[in-house]
């Protein structure tokens, strides 16, 4: 039986993932790298929203609660959308 391969190198190619940059003033911006696939995993399991952030967000996570901390939850739930969105981790 013969069937295709594949190449891993291909899917390294495929999706190159780039920093989430957050812009938090003229002046100031938060920076998240892509999180690895551990992180990935776990929010593929389902997890809180304070989880889903801190491995969203890895180091930088308390400097984005700090930011959020005084606004309303709908406030994090559209930041949680689109950071899943840019890495790719929406299910899209």
């Amino acid at each position: 039986m013969s069937g295709k391969t594949y190449d891993f190198n291909t899917y390294l190619a495929a999706t190159p993932l780039t920093d989430f940059v957050l812009n938090v003033s003229e002046k100031e911006s938060i920076t998240i790298p892509p999180p690895d696939l551990n992180a990935a995993l776990e929010l593929d399991e389902g997890v809180p929203s304070r989880r889903s952030l801190e491995l969203l967000c890895g180091g930088q996570w308390p400097a984005v609660l700090n930011l959020m901390g005084s606004h309303q939850p709908c406030v994090l739930n559209a930041f949680l959308v689109d950071l899943k969105k840019h890495f790719g981790l929406d299910g899209a």
